[in-house]
C-alpha cells in the first residue's frame, strides 16, 4: 500500500516556512516541485518526495523545531472538506471524531486518534510506520506541528485558549525545550509510549462558536461519499498487516501481542484500539492462526505434538490438544489419520 498525503498539506509547509526565512520557490523546488504544482490540491504525494518537504523546510529556515512554529498559525481549511465539516460541527468532541474518521481524506502518512475518559480526553498523533521506520526526524516535525496545529483549532473553533495537561513524545527530548514550553505551555514527558496532548474531559462539551447545521449536513455527506471513494481501493488493515506477522513466524515461536506492536511501530494500546475499532482483537486474530498453523503441522507430520503444542505458544500439550478439537472436531492424532489433500 502507498504511503501518501494530499498536496494541500504539502503547500501549506511550504507557503507556512515562507513566514520563518524560506523562499517558497527555492524551497518547492528543492523539493521536486513547481509553484504551480502545489495548487492542485487532489495530487496524492509519495513518502519519499512528501518527508523531504520537511528536511528541506528545516533546512531553509534553520529552526529545528519547524513543526511547532507552524502549527500556532494553521488554517483548518489546509485539509480541505474536512477542515470546513469539523468547522461546522457542534462540539470540539464531535470535531475530534470527525478528524480520526475522515483522516484518510487527506492522505495515510499521518493519522489522529481520540480516547475519551471521565478523568480526560487525548489526543494521539501516529505517523505512518514507514516514515517513522525510515525519516525519524521528518516524522518528528509532523508530530509537533499537528499538536501544534491541535491548540490552534481549537481556539479558533471555542475562541478560548485551552492548553493541555500533558504532552508526551515517543522520541528523546531535544537539548532546547524553550519552544516546545512556549507552544504548549504543559508538563512534557519524552521517550514515552505514544505522542500524545490529554486533556481536562471539558474540552469535548465546548461548543463550536462556527456551528451551521446545514452546512455541517452537506459537508458530512460529501465527506462520507469522498471516504467511501477513497476505501472503495483496497487498503490493508491492521487485522491483515498482524496475521502477515503471524505467518511468518514460521520458523520460531509466534510474537506476542507487544513484540507485534513493535513491528508495527506503535504501542501495544494503539495496537489495540486499531484491532477493536476493526472489530477483533489481538486474541482473535492468534487464535485463528494457530488454528490455521496447527492444521498445517499436522498435515505435514513433521513435527512432534509437544513441538507443534510450544511452537504455538502452549505450555502444556494437553491444553493444546483440546482447543485443536475445538477448531476441528478430532484430536491431534485422529485429524492426521484422516485423508489429507496435498501440499
Amino acid at each position: 500500500m502507498d504511503v501518501i498525503v494530499q498536496m494541500s498539506i504539502i503547500k501549506d509547509i511550504i507557503y507556512e516556512s515562507a513566514n520563518y526565512g524560506a523562499n517558497r520557490k527555492q524551497l518547492a523546488e528543492a523539493a521536486g516541485f513547481t509553484l504551480e504544482e502545489l495548487d492542485d490540491g487532489e495530487r496524492w504525494v509519495q513518502l519519499p518526495q512528501a518527508q523531504l518537504v520537511w528536511a528541506k523546510a528545516v533546512a531553509f529556515t534553520q529552526q529545528p523545531q519547524l513543526g511547532l512554529l507552524i502549527g500556532r498559525s494553521s488554517n483548518p481549511h489546509v485539509i480541505g472538506l474536512l477542515g470546513y465539516l469539523m468547522e461546522s460541527c457542534p462540539d470540539m468532541g464531535q470535531a475530534f471524531e470527525l478528524l480520526t474518521r475522515f483522516n484518510p481524506l487527506f492522505g495515510n502518512m499521518f493519522s489522529y486518534h481520540h480516547e475519551s475518559r471521565k478523568t480526560g480526553f487525548s489526543v494521539i498523533y501516529e505517523p505512518h510506520p514507514e516514515w517513522w521506520a525510515h525519516y525519524p526526524q521528518t516524522a518528528r516535525q509532523a508530530i509537533e506541528t499537528s499538536m501544534s496545529r491541535t491548540l490552534s483549532i481549537i481556539h479558533r473553533f471555542t475562541g478560548k485558549r485551552i492548553w493541555p495537561q500533558r504532552a508526551t513524545f515517543k522520541y528523546p527530548a531535544p537539548k532546547h525545550l524553550g519552544i516546545y514550553q512556549d507552544v504548549l505551555k504543559t508538563q512534557l514527558n519524552f521517550s514515552a509510549a505514544e505522542n500524545r496532548l490529554d486533556f481536562d474531559h471539558n474540552l469535548v462539551q465546548l461548543p463550536v462558536a462556527s456551528h451551521n447545521f446545514t452546512l455541517y449536513q452537506e459537508f458530512r455527506a460529501l465527506a462520507e461519499m469522498k471516504l467511501a471513494q477513497i476505501q472503495s481501493t483496497h487498503t490493508v488493515s491492521t487485522t491483515e498487516r498482524v496475521k502477515t506477522i503471524l505467518l511468518s513466524a514460521l520458523d520460531q515461536q509466534l510474537p506476542s501481542i507487544d513484540q507485534t506492536a513493535e513491528q508495527l511501530q506503535c504501542s501495544t494500546r494503539t495496537l489495540q484500539r486499531r484491532l477493536r475499532e476493526e472489530g477483533t482483537s489481538f486474541q482473535s486474530i492468534l487464535e485463528e492462526i494457530r488454528k490455521e498453523l496447527a492444521i498445517r503441522f499436522i498435515q505435514k507430520k513433521e513435527n512432534k505434538l509437544a513441538e507443534i503444542a510450544s511452537f504455538l505458544g502452549y505450555s502444556d500439550p494437553r491444553v493444546f490438544r483440546r482447543a485443536f478439537k475445538r477448531w476441528t472436531g478430532f484430536t491431534p492424532t485422529a485429524y492426521a489419520k484422516l485423508p489429507q489433500p496435498e501440499l
